[in-house]
């Protein structure tokens, strides 16, 4: 059998036959020395053996099973035996050079110090079928004649090499970058029966000289000039990387298609009638077998990225909306949860279910075009070609939600030999969560893994994707490809060391953190001598050594280190390992960096406020600290004004990281506070949130002062009586009194809880006196200060004169000197008492009554004089004064009667004084000025009553402002407010009245 061998293999395989169990008379372990290797006591019941022997040459070719005895020495295995005559050690063996199934068995009992003869049977390696870059190892076992507990199978493949696919079924997978591990255990083995062992692998890297030849055929009569013609170049996708590309001839343009498939046009001078032309695509290619994908990779449909979604909709061939497909794939698919499982099912019902159309083959080969099936055919027929098969294995992932995409490629057969020329193999990619694109080719039963020889030429991410070959000609054309590929040597692999670490690479400063280094020889050989060093940056502090040295570390063995750095300050910082180790040919030296972060200490900043709100001139007190803990830090308080404008104070931290500031504001309004700190060399810094206080004007006062009576004798007490409005109880009020002759004293009194007070003193000589009161304020309130007011102390009169006010101390009151000694005396003193106790007690009567005072006094006085000593004019007085008293009278009841509401009950009842008071008093005087005017004239026009209507609108604003200074407690606003209205509602009731009455008696409509 002449056939090409490749590369050498290294397996391991154990049969464990444990009919009976050793027994051990000591609990330690025993080494007994078998040509270097060691017999090792596990526990009471089990001993393992191993063995590391090379074997000799090849038998001759064709001489496939013998049987080789080996002589054992069981020295120092003291206390070991073997109780029936069928048992069998269990041997670990490794054998290098060719592929070799062993079976290892002692057919006698086993002593301590006593020689034996190892028998091994095995095969020779002509039984391993070579067909490309992969391999198949086929190999049988005969059991001996007595049942067999726990056999246990272990078939070991070195760096450079993946598993495909492995029998039998109990055996399990283990891939890394040292190669792979085939192992399991059989609790049972049936005596005398035969068992096989079949392992296909393949190079986990293959390389191939690709090319492609082209030749298109002028079927025309006539010569096509400057024909162009568009062909598949090569594709690198993962698990394949192409390396070197050319092209004969020059391609006049090279374009990637929407799937990212590279196109390739050439032009063609001219090709006469069934003349033809040859392009040719060359390209060297590297063919990589991903680790064999296991149950891990258990992601569901959710973990499926978005963007991966648009494969998994309807097209031409993938009938993904047909009832059929998707109810099929849903009874597939339903009871698996990971999309792996998912596809492992669709996997199984295509490979048992559709079956290989070898007469559709065939057609194909002989140049007929049976046309493409489609999943639904495909599924309908029961069979197809490969790309039929990969069309219904697409759309029953698709109707799954599986992303699902074709692969057209050529596939090594041997020898030089591609399956492609006209037919385009197909297979498919699908996504697994967590794994990427997962290769399955269901024509050939792949799955996974593609045997290292399947060369993607085109993804066909739609099912219509265009032509494989096109050409754009006026003449038709044919085209025949052919492919030449060389299948290359594998990679040669040597030790290779490699150093991963476990760390956190972002630490905070002062703290110590873990960092173990592992070193693993990934490589087929042993590295010598091995030094570590670890290079410690300036913010870091190694707490160990910082060189170790290994004497060996054999492949596919790892050895650990376990450092411990402290962070001492904040930077970032990068950890250097130095490798250096002895290898067959010289010394390796490799080094390694590893990053960490030392972040600053976060910190954070409190800030409060109290109180949070405060009067103007008072202060407040910002309090915080800074966490953790930091003593003699500088803080900023960056206070911010009302207006925006900023205050900035610096303060320092006291020992447990707090700090406090005291401020007096200097405006009014919503203020804003906030600390921060810039941070040091170990700690970031940090800024609290603002906090808000408010500081209120105080409030404004009103004090009003009032007297008992303005004119009293010698020996009588004076009352002095008034408010603070709004009403502020307890505080001191002072009563500054002057006397006649220019001296002044004060006298003080309390406010009650309406902020009322009173006073009663008895003045000691007579004269006009003046009285005023004043307070202070507090830290709520603004102070204030009364209008004096006067009152006359006369000498008492004798008997005769107690009837009239004497002339020269006569009462200033024209009012209270008219009606003296009258049956009108009661009446002015009830109106005076109800001016003192209720008016003046109010804020809007206490500011009329400031307003009238000083325009009553200012000429009541005289006229009081002039009529005091003539009882005439005092008769005519009361007659005049009886309406105002009366018209007083009532405004008093309208206060009573509104009582519940001071403020409310004395507007009103000026209202109506002021109605009443123009009514009776302005009214006629008024309407016969009017009538007068108007016949003097002799034209009966009056004024419009409409024209009237412009006092509403100072009488409204009059209004408004009694309302104002009712919210705002401005005392000469509402004095101002008070006397407005007054004289505007005179005013309107006057104008409105008089001209009814003129237009009345001059027998005319106003109009």
């Amino acid at each position: 059998m002449n056939k090409k061998f490749f590369v050498s293999f290294l397996f391991m395989f154990l049969v464990a036959l444990c009919f009976t169990y050793p027994t051990v008379y000591a609990s330690e372990n025993y080494k007994v020395l078998l040509f270097d290797e060691t017999v090792t006591v596990l526990d009471s019941r089990t001993v393992q053996v191993s063995l590391n022997y090379r074997f000799m040459a090849l038998l001759r070719p064709g001489y496939y099973y013998d049987t080789w005895y080996m002589p054992i020495n069981t020295a120092n295995a003291y206390g070991i035996t073997v109780e029936d005559e069928y048992g069998a050690l269990p041997f670990n063996v490794s054998v290098s050079g060719n592929w070799t199934l062993l079976a290892i068995s002692l057919r006698r009992r086993v002593f301590a110090n006593e020689s034996y003869l190892l028998r091994i049977n095995y095969f020779a390696a002509d039984r391993i079928v070579s067909t490309g870059p992969e391999r198949n190892l086929r190999m049988w076992t005969v059991t001996d004649r007595v049942y067999k507990e726990n056999v246990t199978l272990t078939v070991k493949l070195p760096k450079g090499f993946g598993v495909v696919k492995y029998a039998p079924p109990f055996l399990s997978c283990i891939e890394g970058a040292g190669g792979a591990l085939l192992h399991g255990q059989m609790s049972g083995v049936s005596a005398d029966t035969q068992y096989w062992l079949d392992v296909e692998f393949a190079d986990v890297f293959s390389w191939y000289n690709v090319t492609c030849y082209y030749t298109f055929v002028n079927k025309g009569s006539a010569t096509e000039y400057s024909p162009e013609f568009e062909v598949p170049g090569p594709l690198s996708i993962e698990g394949q990387e192409i390396i070197q590309v050319s092209y004969k001839p020059t391609p006049v343009s090279t374009f990637y298609d929407a799937s990212g498939n590279l196109r390739v046009k050439f032009r063609i001078s001219s090709i006469g009638p069934g003349q033809s032309a040859t392009v040719a695509v060359s390209y060297l290619v590297r063919l990589s077998l991903r680790p064999m994908i296991n149950d891990s990779f258990n992601g569901g449909l959710s973990d499926i990225p978005p963007e991966y979604l648009r494969y998994t909709s309807a097209d031409k061939y993938w009938e993904v909306d047909d009832a059929t497909i998707r109810s099929l794939s849903r009874s597939l698919t339903e009871g698996e949860n990971s999309v792996l499982n998912k596809v492992r099912a669709i996997y199984d019902y295509v490979i048992n279910n559709i079956e290989y159309d070898d007469a559709k083959f065939q057609l194909i080969l002989s140049g007929q075009n049976p046309g493409r099936y489609g999943s639904l055919r495909t599924l309908n027929l029961g069979r197809g070609v490969c790309e039929d098969i990969s069309d219904l294995f697409i759309a029953l992932c698709r109707a799954s939600g599986i992303p699902a995409i074709g692969v057209n490629g050529l596939v090594y057969i041997g020898d030089g030999v591609a399956l492609r020329g006209e037919v385009a193999h197909t297979w498919v990619r699908v996504y697994i969560p967590g794994y990427g694109w997962l290769d399955v080719d269901p024509t050939w039963k792949l799955f996974g893994r593609l045997e290292g020889r399947h060369i993607a030429e085109a993804l066909m991410k739609e099912s219509s994707e265009p032509k494989y070959v096109s050409w754009m000609a006026y003449q038709p054309f044919q085209c025949d490809v052919k492919y030449a590929l060389d299948f290359l040597a594998v990679e040669v692999f040597r030790p290779d060391l490699s150093v991963s670490a476990s760390y956190d690479d972002e630490v905070p400063v002062g703290s110590s953190f873990g960092f173990r280094l592992k070193l693993i020889n990934y490589g087929n050989g042993t590295a010598y001598t091995t030094s570590v060093t670890i290079s410690v940056p300036g913010c870091l502090r190694l707490l160990n050594m910082s060189s170790y040295l290994f004497d060996r570390i054999y492949g596919y063995e790892s050895r650990y280190l376990n450092l411990v750095f402290n962070a001492f300050s904040s930077g970032n910082a990068s950890i250097e390992v130095m490798v250096r180790y002895q290898v067959d040919g010289g010394e390796v030296t490799r080094s390694f960096s590893y990053r960490v972060v030392v972040k600053k200490v976060l910190t954070s900043l409190t800030c409060s406020v109290s109180p949070r709100e405060i009067i103007e001139g008072g202060t407040v007190k910002v309090s915080g600290s800074i966490s953790p803990a930091l003593s003699g830090k500088r803080v900023t308080l960056t206070y911010i004004r009302p207006d925006g404008s900023k205050l900035t104070r610096t303060i320092m931290t006291g020992v447990d990281g707090s700090f406090s500031d005291s401020l007096q504001p200097d405006v009014r309004g919503l203020w804003n506070v906030y600390a921060s700190w810039e941070g040091d060399a170990d700690h970031e810094g940090a800024s609290s949130p603002s906090v808000q206080f408010n500081v209120k004007a105080k409030v404004f006062t009103v004090i009003s002062c009032s007297v008992s009576s303005r004119e009293i004798f010698e020996g009588e007490t004076v009352r002095v009586t008034g408010v603070i409005s709004p009403a502020v109880s307890g505080v001191v009020v002072t009563l500054t009194y002057t006397r006649p002759d220019g001296r002044i004293f004060t006298r003080t009194v309390k406010t009650g809880s309406d902020g009322s007070f009173s006073d009663s003193y008895q003045p000691d000589m007579s004269g006009l006196w003046s009285v005023c009161a004043s307070w202070e304020g507090d830290a709520d309130h603004e102070g204030a200060e009364s209008q004096p007011v006067q009152f006359n102390v006369s000498v008492k009169p004798s008997e005769e004169e107690e009837t009239v006010p004497t002339t020269g101390g006569g009462s200033r009151c024209l009012i209270a000197t008219a009606t003296y000694g009258s049956e009108l005396q009661p009446q002015v003193q009830f109106l005076r008492d109800f001016r003192d106790n209720v008016v003046l007690r109010t804020f809007a009567g206490s500011a009329f009554m400031a307003v009238f005072n000083l325009w009553y006094y200012s000429w009541s006085p005289p006229v009081a004089a002039s009529i005091a000593p003539n009882p005439a004019f005092k008769a005519v007085m009361q007659v005049v004064l009886r309406p105002l008293l009366e018209i007083l009278g009532l405004s008093a009841a309208t206060f009573s009667f509104l009582s519940f509401n001071g403020e409310f009950a004395i507007i009103v009842a000026g209202l109506v004084a002021s109605a009443l008071i123009g009514l009776v008093y302005f009214t006629p005087p008024a309407a016969l000025i009017l009538i007068v005017v108007a016949r003097m004239r002799k034209r009966w026009i009056l004024p419009r009553p409409v024209r009237l209507k412009i006092l509403m609108i100072p009488w409204a604003v009059s209004v408004a402002l009694m309302f104002l200074g009712e919210v705002t407690a401005v005392y000469p606003l509402m004095m101002f407010a008070t006397g407005a209205f007054v004289l505007l509602t005179i005013a309107v009731v006057v104008g409105a009245v008089s001209l009814k009455i003129a237009a009345f008696f001059l027998r005319k409509r106003v109009p």
